[in-house]
């Protein structure tokens, strides 16, 4: 099972348990490919993606989200991409989201960053998901998630798919 798989089924798997379509909140976009498997079916009824686009973060450096546009044009009614750096966008949001992927900021700081202004999203029976804390480029990233599941009394599993994914829950 791939990254984008894994994070697909879960969201299916929250719909099933919340007994209602989920709102998705991704955090490092990329070319889409996790968002396009989330919102492949009905288990999403709202997803918000956020990336700056540029390069600074390990990104394409497109500079525009004009081509996750164009990928998801049939779904812009259940789609709002937010073409900024998630450290000055996070603290705005209101709402909740069932289920968050953060993909963003490799760094130590940012990665902590992103975990803490997501933390006031999150909804109980929420869910969020850190990529690459098995990644050798960025290995820090698992005792960034340790650090901040014991200082909030969280919990998570570990799962080894890809370049390693933690599974965040209250």
């Amino acid at each position: 099972m791939t990254t984008h798989e894994y994070i697909a089924q879960r969201a299916k798997d929250q719909r099933f348990i919340l007994k209602r379509p989920i709102s998705y909140l991704e955090i490092g976009v990329l070319e889409g490919n996790s968002m396009a498997a989330v919102l492949d079916g009905d288990a999403v009824h709202q997803s918000v993606g956020i990336d700056t686009f540029g390069v600074e973060y390990g990104g394409t450096g497109k500079g525009s989200s004009i081509h996750i546009l164009e990928r998801f044009k049939t779904e812009l009614h259940r789609l709002l991409i937010i073409q900024s750096d998630s450290h000055y966008v996070l603290p705005l949001l209101s709402g909740k989201f069932d289920l968050i992927y953060i993909d963003g900021d490799h760094s130590a700081e940012g990665c902590r960053q992103d975990l803490e202004d997501c933390l006031h999203l999150l909804p109980p029976r929420g869910i969020i998901l850190v990529d690459d804390i098995d990644n050798p480029n960025h290995s820090y990233l698992l005792q960034v998630v340790e650090s901040f599941v014991a200082k909030h009394g969280l919990e998570f599993d570990h799962h080894r798919i890809g370049p390693g994914l933690a599974e965040i829950y209250g």
